[in-house]
């Protein structure tokens, strides 16, 4: 049986896979950072959400790497 980390290296060797696979990490580890900052300001999504001029909604999907266009 293959696991799951020899598997994944042997993904990453398609360059189409590799690109889209190191996309989506980004934008995880993106989602992980605006919900740590978020949590350190103590400010709520709706607060953030102003700011930015982003809906509730779309700040939480953001937050939880779902993609959407804002």
């Amino acid at each position: 049986m293959q696991t799951f980390t020899a598997h994944l290296n042997e993904k990453l060797q398609d360059v189409r896979f590799r690109k889209m696979y190191e996309e989506e990490r980004r934008f995880a580890e993106l989602s992980v950072q605006l919900v740590e900052v978020r949590a350190k300001l103590s400010l709520s999504q709706k607060e953030v959400a102003q700011q930015a001029k982003i809906t509730q909604q779309q700040l939480s999907k953001l937050e939880n790497g779902v993609s959407c266009n804002v």
